[in-house]
């Protein structure tokens, strides 16, 4: 399995979770330091691989999938998790630092399905394999109104994701979300 934004939060508590029972985890994030130490963080080192993957260049999904393949021979499991909010409203924000954030959160997401469904439909075809696609967001409290559609609203990635999975479900992964709560985080 792979999580992308993997370095802290719950991106790491999630890798922690399944490495503790038993799968092999590539942790994923842009800053090699930090999500190797997540890695060690995490421990069972003989089950993780930590990667840099910066989920907005498409080539460097490519490059991790490749690595994490080789390495495990296998993908049941994409967990989209990079990602970023902007605390500023939308009346005061940076229109640049709202493509930005679009750019990890929603454009990196697609990517990266892009990336994994080819190979999830291959293992479709293994009796008695399933393959699973889950996008985090954080579950923010307060007005969805005043921030940007896409930071921290939960409704923004899973409905797009979802939506875009929707028409081609013969033998694909199963889209879902995942919330911190979901985590006791």
């Amino acid at each position: 399995m792979a999580v992308t934004g993997a370095s802290m939060g719950i991106g790491e508590a999630i890798a922690k979770v399944f490495a503790d029972h038993g799968a092999n985890v590539v942790l994923l994030s842009r800053d090699t330091t930090r999500v190797e130490a997540a890695r060690v963080r995490v421990g069972n080192t003989e089950r993780t691989l930590a990667l840099s993957c910066d989920v907005r260049n498409r080539e460097e999904i490519d490059r991790a999938l490749g690595l994490l393949l080789h390495h495990f021979g296998r993908l049941d499991v994409w967990i989209n998790n990079a990602g970023y909010g902007l605390r500023d409203s939308v009346a005061a924000m940076e229109l640049s630092k709202c493509r930005d954030m679009f750019e990890t959160n929603l454009f990196g997401t697609i990517a990266a399905m892009q990336a994994v469904i080819p190979v999830m439909r291959n293992r479709a075809s293994v009796p008695f394999s399933r393959s699973v696609i889950v996008r985090c967001f954080e579950d923010h409290r307060h007005a969805h109104w005043q921030r940007p559609w896409g930071s921290g609203d939960p409704c923004a990635p899973r409905h797009t994701t979802s939506s875009l999975l929707a028409p081609d479900r013969q033998g694909l992964p199963l889209p879902c979300t995942a919330r911190r709560r979901d985590y006791g985080l």
